[in-house]
């Protein structure tokens, strides 16, 4: 299917070795967050990459429910006739 769209856009994506920094950053001058000209620009990013992840996860419920409906479809027994009882024998 590709590669799964993030909405992370406006965080940082910190490492491990920069999460054993932090421990000695008093001052915060670690914080590198992803940056845009226009703080418009930033906010219609993040929208969009929202939006790309909700639509991923709406086609994967999609594809969920079509998969789990084949498979009932197909261990579904055939549904037989009841059997009349006889009124006279």
């Amino acid at each position: 299917m590709g590669t799964r769209p993030h909405s992370d856009f406006l965080y940082a994506r910190p490492s491990f070795l920069s999460g054993l920094a932090r421990l000695l950053d008093i001052f915060g001058t670690f914080d590198q967050y992803n940056r845009s000209r226009d703080g418009r620009i930033a906010d219609a990013r993040a929208l969009y990459c929202d939006w790309h992840v909700v639509g991923w996860d709406l086609l994967d419920a999609c594809e969920l429910e079509t998969t789990e409906l084949k498979n009932r479809q197909k261990n579904q027994r055939p549904q037989q006739e009841p059997e009349q009882m006889a009124l006279f024998k």
